[in-house]
């Protein structure tokens, strides 16, 4: 039996522990089922591990020569852990399998996805358009905080909301209302793809002042963009399937998340 695993390792009869181990770490690199796509890829790679395991166990081995016996039980044993192994094995090409195939058909979804966050970023960059917008309204913004199950908590005064004809902007509470008259008109620059207000020129006790928005996806939440950028170069860039597929996963999340802010904030 133990020249029959040293064939299988190509290994001669007194060949050492060492030379065993050699002889497996590279014929297993060599048939592993995920870098050999060979169709006998799989069982040569079973059988490399069933000689290793036999070779380097401690357990005395037994010869096949009629004077000899081989417990039933360890038989029953090595059958069992071969046919084991086999199933971890086949598991993991259908999970390599199926990453693969996710990872193509991803791939379209990563280039909208990247399409999208150029725009955000081109939006971002390129200057500031004028829009002349007439107020209709201001209003406080208070938040609830504290209290329990039977009690109401404390309002605290937070925002500053305006009202344009077109444009909504929030601000810190104080920062606008209260500070004297207003003149009914006022410039807001948006940027000039997408048309999302950042800065609005109000004119107060005849004085003009800028106010910048508090809240939309380029300021407050501006980190999402280059992190969404990196993850997508990371997907294209990773050879390995795991990898890659962990990544699309984070850019799911991230292009969610993108497409909230720009429709809700």
């Amino acid at each position: 039996m133990r020249e029959h695993y040293l064939n299988i390792l190509n290994l001669h009869p007194s060949a050492t522990e060492d030379e065993i181990k050699s002889a497996y770490r590279k014929l297993s690199k060599r048939y592993h089922p995920d870098l050999n796509q060979a169709a006998d890829a799989k069982s040569k790679f079973i059988e490399i591990k069933e000689a290793y395991d036999y070779l380097t166990s401690p357990q005395p081995k037994y010869i096949d020569t009629p004077s000899h016996y081989e417990d039933p039980r360890e038989v029953f044993k090595r059958e069992y852990m071969r046919k084991k192994r086999e199933e971890k094995i086949q598991q993991q090409q259908m999970l390599h399998q199926m990453m693969v195939k996710c990872n193509k058909y991803f791939r379209s979804v990563a280039v909208i996805i990247l399409i999208f966050n150029l725009l955000l970023a081109a939006d971002y960059l390129l200057p500031r358009k004028e829009y002349l917008d007439k107020i209709i309204g201001f209003n406080k913004v208070f938040e609830r905080s504290g209290g329990g199950k039977y009690s109401s908590g404390t309002s605290h005064y937070r925002y500053d909301d305006i009202y344009f004809q077109k444009y909504q902007m929030r601000f810190e509470g104080g920062e606008i209302i209260g500070h004297g008259t207003y003149l009914q008109e006022a410039v807001v620059l948006i940027t000039p793809i997408f048309s999302k207000p950042m800065t609005v020129m109000l004119n107060i006790n005849g004085h003009q002042e800028a106010h910048h928005q508090l809240y939309n996806i380029y300021n407050f939440f501006g980190y999402i963009i280059p992190v969404t950028l990196l993850c997508i170069c990371l997907f294209f860039y990773l050879k390995r399937p795991s990898q890659a597929f962990n990544t699309s996963i984070i850019l799911v999340v991230c292009g969610l998340f993108e497409l909230v802010l720009f429709f809700v904030v």
